[in-house]
């Protein structure tokens, strides 16, 4: 089966258009979601605290932040593995699968 140069082209800019399209429309979507600024109550609620018990929070909240970091890298790290494998896969693919 042989598909055309025009088709080829019309799916080829088809599909980055829709890749924009798709784009800007999450764009829309996260540019619509209010934030609502914190209260005169919840800014002053650190004040109240007793400190060894703010500094616990704030250790707390470091240490979670962190985890949180290392768990990224390591996805990513995964995920880039299993995306050169893909891309492994399917060079080889297309290196015996095209005429030359």
């Amino acid at each position: 089966m042989t598909i055309s140069y025009g088709a080829s082209l019309g799916l080829i800019f088809g599909s980055c258009f829709l890749g924009l399209a798709w784009g800007f429309f999450n764009w829309l979507t996260v540019k619509n979601v209010n934030l609502v600024s914190a209260s005169d109550d919840q800014i002053g609620l650190h004040t109240r605290m007793e400190d060894e018990e703010c500094k616990d929070n704030v250790a707390a909240i470091i240490d979670i932040g962190s985890k949180i970091k290392a768990g990224a890298k390591a996805f990513l790290a995964e995920e880039y593995k299993f995306c050169a494998i893909m891309l492994g896969i399917m060079a080889f693919i297309v290196y015996f699968a095209v005429d030359s």
